[in-house]
């Protein structure tokens, strides 16, 4: 049987990096809620969003964790996640603020005007082919009409 015990300074040294990793993993969960805020999302794509976090999240858990140890351990995770939950309360909310009304600025200002032109350019675009199958249909009509033979 193999022994457990890492020692008191192995752990606390892992426990430690545990928290910053997790704190990395909060600012990864920023963006995926950032993303959220651009797209303006439901709740599909929140839940593809968080999904996509929890595998990610439990794949850099088990890479840490067995890549260092060998062995998943509880104090690892109890890290990560407190490095997410400091993350979290101390930058993320602040910094999702700051970027949800910098995004709305930005659209307004230039992504707003864009839109409108390519609304406009949209309608000129569908008027020339509305017309232009209107004048197909009615040209076919005609070309019917000459077609016929009588004997």
């Amino acid at each position: 049987m193999e022994n457990m015990q890492l020692g008191l300074e192995l752990e606390t040294e892992l426990y430690l990096l545990a928290v910053i990793i997790g704190f990395a993993m909060g600012g990864v969960y920023d963006l995926f809620r950032m993303m959220r805020v651009i797209f303006k999302s439901g709740k599909v794509f929140t839940f593809f969003c968080d999904l996509s976090y929890t595998l990610l999240f439990w794949f850099v858990l088990f890479t840490f964790c067995t890549g260092l140890t060998g062995q998943i351990r509880i104090f690892a995770l109890t890290g990560m996640l407190i490095g997410a939950l400091m993350e979290r309360i101390s930058i993320g909310n602040a910094a999702l603020r700051l970027f949800s009304r910098a995004w709305k600025a930005l659209s307004a200002r230039i992504l707003r005007p864009f839109g409108r032109v390519m609304t406009k350019s949209a309608k000129k675009i569908k008027g020339v082919f509305v017309k232009n199958s209107l004048k197909y249909q009615k040209d076919e009509k005609n070309e019917k009409n000459h077609l016929k033979v009588e004997l």
